[in-house]
């Protein structure tokens, strides 16, 4: 599962950590995280698994989240400075680096539970669409819209 993307859903709180998160679970991308790249609310990586971090290199703060194998938050560092390092931190299983805010705007505090879903699953690409569903809007014509059932 290798750098693909999820969604993070705050459970606890009912609101959304992360829209584009993709998951580093090699050393390589994990060794990367965040570092040199442009984010926006919303984007994040989930390091997988990891249990602490740095920021030597980057050029902007980041809100981080360690979380235990069940997903529950362990601890918070809002708004880490670049070239910071941070202590392990106990029973922490994976970590969630996310532009300084993130925590903020979901709410989230320790002791949440978050969830993570594939971003496949919600938005299927056009492969797993399969053609039928193109053929049957290029039967409808231009302009006109059908019902599940065939009708207007």
């Amino acid at each position: 599962m290798e750098n693909s993307t999820v969604l993070v859903v705050n459970r606890t709180r009912g609101t959304l950590v992360g829209v584009e998160v993709t998951r580093a679970d090699s050393f390589i991308a994990r060794m990367w995280g965040l570092y040199g790249r442009r984010i926006i609310l919303g984007d994040g990586v989930w390091l997988v698994p990891c249990n602490s971090i740095h920021t030597i290199g980057m050029k902007y703060e980041i809100d981080v989240i360690f979380l235990d194998r069940a997903g529950r938050v362990l601890r918070i560092l809002e708004c880490l400075r670049p070239g910071r390092l941070t202590w392990w931190v106990r029973r922490a299983y994976s970590t969630l680096e996310l532009p300084a805010g993130a925590v903020q705007s979901s709410e989230t505090r320790a002791g949440d539970e978050l969830e993570f879903i594939a971003t496949s699953s919600i938005f299927p690409s056009a492969e797993t669409l399969g053609a039928g569903a193109s053929l049957q809007r290029q039967a409808a014509g231009p302009g006109s819209v059908r019902g599940e059932d065939g009708g207007p």
